[in-house]
């Protein structure tokens, strides 16, 4: 066997199925059978060591995950046999760390190809605007890494296994795709470039991220992706929307990390926006509000005070999560018990304006509340939690407005004594 043609073969074969709905695997793996007989032999001595670094990207790609091949178990198994092979002859470490140059070697031979610009295009940013040195980025003008996605998956495997240590060395290879990905106008692709984002700010140092101009960079790709998409299938629109508030968070954790820095409020504030007008989108799909609700909490976190300006708008995205019958789906139940957290978490942010909104607040907690004492909730799982999860945040109002928390309890136990003398039992 010719170990560059097979390799040459398998790349070839992800080529088809990225191109094709058919995720018929067999072809695949019957190539792949004959790899066995060939590493038992004499002739792997005879392999180049730049062949098996290259082989490491088709390898790689196998292994991963979420990829039209990835629903075939035995594919996946078969690239990390693969893979040990090759970190054996290589003499990698048992987790397949790789090396700067073979991470280069790798992105040269089977991502950059993919990714080139067609010629005419001109770098579309600065790293460093105190000199003004245009970064390389290769610009994606005919996208064949749509239907390449094999080069996704082997730089996502690559990337996986560099060394932190190593990514200033070659970050002029990972921008480009990362940002590639997450500007790309397929929901898909913006997550995995979005998730590459992410792993860039947990892995990387930064100070230099904020002082050489990338964190601000992706900054700009991470807040065209913070609108909810309604018109994507699957859920991906909520995966989106999701992944990128997370990589916003830390974002501006990274290029705004004192609170005293007036960028960091508006920073934080244009967050709050875009939780309020989301929720616009959002209001006749229970898991995508759910996702956008959860993002309250760590903007409070941030915002302190602050937040005051948002305050009423937040509250506004809240309390309309508490009006469906809980016992309808479960996923309605968990939307109420995220909801009713995050009521929490607004009162903690900002305790002097609370009292203005009690009155709100508690009649919100009301109607959850009545809802999980119909007959059609009794069977319902979780109706227990959420009644003590009311319980406690109806407790935290009380200590912040007492007075109308009290009013407001009696005119309730008194009007409807069935529905909410347990709730007043509770807070007694």
């Amino acid at each position: 066997m010719n170990y560059s043609r097979f390799c040459d073969d398998i790349w070839d074969q992800l080529s088809a199925m990225s191109k094709s709905a058919d995720c018929d695997s067999s072809l695949l793996l019957q190539r792949l059978s004959s790899l066995d007989s060939f590493l038992g032999t004499d002739r792997v001595s005879k392999v180049a060591h730049a062949q098996w670094v290259d082989s490491l990207a088709v390898a790689g790609s196998l292994a991963q995950d979420t990829f039209v091949w990835s629903s075939s178990a035995a594919v996946q198994k078969a690239g990390t046999k693969w893979l040990v092979a090759i970190s054996e002859q290589l003499n990698l470490s048992s987790s397949g760390i790789i090396t700067k140059n073979m991470f280069r070697a790798i992105c040269d031979s089977r991502v950059r190809p993919y990714f080139a610009s067609s010629g005419t295009a001109k770098p579309q940013f600065v790293l460093d605007s105190s000199n003004s040195k245009a970064d390389t980025r290769m610009l994606a003008d005919n996208k064949q890494w749509r239907t390449h996605q094999q080069c996704i998956a082997a730089f996502m495997w690559a990337f996986e296994h560099l060394p932190d240590d190593d990514m200033v060395a070659v970050i002029s290879y990972i921008l480009p795709v990362a940002l590639d990905l997450a500007e790309d106008y397929d929901a898909g692709m913006k997550v995995r470039g979005i998730k590459l984002v992410l792993r860039l700010l947990d892995r990387m140092d930064r100070e230099f991220l904020r002082k050489s101009g990338i964190a601000s960079l992706l900054e700009k790709s991470v807040l065209d992706s913070l609108v909810f998409r309604s018109g994507e299938s699957a859920g991906a629109g909520t995966q989106l929307m999701d992944v990128a508030f997370a990589a916003a968070v830390r974002v501006s954790q990274t290029l705004y990390p004192r609170m005293d820095n007036p960028k960091y409020t508006a920073a934080w504030w244009r967050m709050a926006d875009c939780i309020v007008r989301n929720s616009m989108y959002v209001s006749d799909n229970v898991m995508a509000s759910t996702v956008l609700c959860r993002w309250i909490a760590p903007v409070c976190k941030a915002l302190g005070p602050a937040v005051a300006r948002y305050l009423k708008p937040l509250l506004g995205v809240v309390l309309q999560n508490l009006r469906a019958p809980v016992y309808l789906m479960p996923e309605i139940l968990e939307l109420q018990l995220v909801s009713v957290e995050q009521l929490g978490e607004l009162m903690d942010a900002c305790p002097p304006r609370v009292g203005a909104h009690a009155d709100e607040i508690l009649a919100g907690l009301a109607i959850s509340w009545a809802m999980t004492g119909k007959k059609q909730s009794s069977k319902t799982a979780g109706i227990d939690r959420l009644q003590s999860v009311i319980i406690m945040t109806t407790r935290k109002l009380q200590g912040y407005a007492p007075e109308s928390v009290k009013a407001g309890i009696q005119r309730l136990s008194s009007a409807r004594p069935d529905e909410f003398s347990g709730l007043k039992d509770a807070l007694a």
